[in-house]
This record gives structure tokens, C-alpha cells and sequence, in this order.
């Protein structure tokens, strides 16, 4: 398969996987915004710490996804993951756009 990357062998994609490094779309038919909605429905359905947000969000909104699609992209994968996923992954994601859940509600006492 070519793309943006050139021409990837098997080997070559399982030494990517196996370091972890995100290389969007390489070896893939996906476009990088695509690519960029993936990884983050990943990161929520793993349960991953909140501060494993912020690349994924931020490579996101680099790609053209919106902030209300990134919101979008929690709530379409919340029937599949259930509730405490969603919770566990929306502090992560709000600090990822620059909106600290915790201190809108103290300001709203």
C-alpha cells in the first residue's frame, strides 16, 4: 500500500505497533482525520489515564475535527464502552479542550 508515508512492509508496520509511536495514516487507507478519531476512541475505550488525552485530542483538532466532534466521538462510542468509561474519559478529554470540569462546578456554588 502507498500513501504519504511511501511504501510500508508488514515488518515495517509491526516495528511502528511495537514502539507505540503514532504515525497516522501510514500503512493505513485512512485519512488522518479519520486516523486521529480512531486513536482517540481508543484511548477511551481502554480506559487510559487523563493525561493520555491531550496529544490525541490536540492531533485531532490539527486534522480539522472539531471540538464538538471530539465531544461527539465519547458519546457515539459510550453504548459500546458504558458509563464509567464515559465519565473516567470526559475529565481527560475537557482538559484536553481547555475546560476544567472541576472548576466550573466550584464556581457554581
Amino acid at each position: 500500500m502507498r500513501n504519504d508515508c511511501g511504501v510500508r512492509s508488514d515488518e515495517g508496520r509491526l516495528r511502528d505497533l511495537a514502539r507505540q509511536e503514532p504515525a497516522p495514516t501510514c500503512g493505513t487507507s485512512l485519512d488522518a482525520r479519520t486516523d486521529a478519531l480512531v486513536r482517540l476512541s481508543a484511548l477511551i475505550a481502554t480506559g487510559s489515564d487523563p493525561t493520555a488525552y491531550g496529544e490525541a485530542v490536540q492531533s485531532a483538532l490539527a486534522h480539522g475535527v472539531s471540538a464538538a466532534q471530539v465531544v461527539d466521538t465519547l458519546v457515539a462510542v459510550s453504548p459500546t464502552i458504558g458509563t464509567a468509561r464515559v465519565v473516567s474519559a470526559s475529565r481527560g478529554i475537557s482538559l484536553a479542550l481547555g475546560y476544567d470540569i472541576d472548576a466550573a462546578l466550584e464556581g457554581s456554588d
